[in-house]
C-alpha cells in the first residue's frame, strides 16, 4: 500500500450523492475526519431524509458538515436532471469550489462513477469539475474516488489503497 495523503490529512473532504455513503469508507472517515459534503437529503421515493443519521456519523468520528449539505431533495435532484437545467448545478459546483478554497481542502474522496445511478454519477462530474475550476486558480486538490457498487473491502475500490481519479 503507498503512503496515502487520504489519512489523517488536515484539508480532506468528502462528496458524495446521498446520506449513507460515508459508511462506505467509514475507517477512513475515522483517521482523516474530512469536512463533508451531501448533495442531497436522501429523501428518495419516500420522501424521508435520511441527513440525520449521517450527522450523528460525522459527529461521532469528529468529522465536520460542510456547507453543501442535504442541499436538495433526491426527487429535486432528479427532476433537476429531467429537466436538462444547469443553472443549479452551475451554482452548486460554485459553492462547492469556493468551499474548498475558504477551507484550504487539498484532498477530495467521492463517489465514483460506475453508471448504475444518475446522481451518483453526477456527483463524481461534480467533483470533477469542482476539482478543475479549483486547479486552473491556483488551488492544487488531490481527487480520489471509490466504489459503491462493489462488495465491501474490494482493494481496487475502497480507500485508501484503490484506484483513484
Amino acid at each position: 500500500m503507498r503512503t496515502s495523503p487520504l489519512l489523517g490529512s488536515a484539508g480532506t473532504a468528502l462528496v458524495i450523492a446521498h446520506p449513507g455513503h460515508e459508511l462506505r469508507v467509514h475507517g477512513w472517515l475515522e483517521h482523516a475526519r474530512p469536512t463533508v459534503f451531501v448533495l442531497t437529503d436522501g429523501s428518495g421515493s419516500r420522501g424521508q431524509p435520511r441527513v440525520t443519521s449521517t450527522s450523528r456519523v460525522l459527529e461521532t468520528v469528529g468529522a465536520s458538515r460542510g456547507d453543501l449539505y442535504g442541499a436538495v431533495s433526491d426527487r429535486e435532484l432528479y427532476a433537476a436532471i429531467l429537466s436538462g437545467g444547469t443553472e443549479w448545478l452551475s451554482a452548486m459546483a460554485t459553492s462547492l469550489c469556493d468551499s474548498l478554497i475558504r477551507r484550504d481542502i487539498r484532498v477530495v474522496a467521492g463517489d465514483a462513477l460506475e453508471g448504475f445511478n444518475p446522481a451518483h454519477d453526477l456527483c463524481r462530474h461534480l467533483i470533477d469539475a469542482v476539482v478543475h475550476r479549483c486547479q486552473r486558480v491556483g488551488h492544487l486538490v488531490e481527487n480520489f474516488a471509490f466504489a459503491l457498487d462493489a462488495p465491501p473491502g474490494t482493494a481496487d475500490h475502497d480507500l485508501p489503497s484503490g484506484r483513484f481519479v
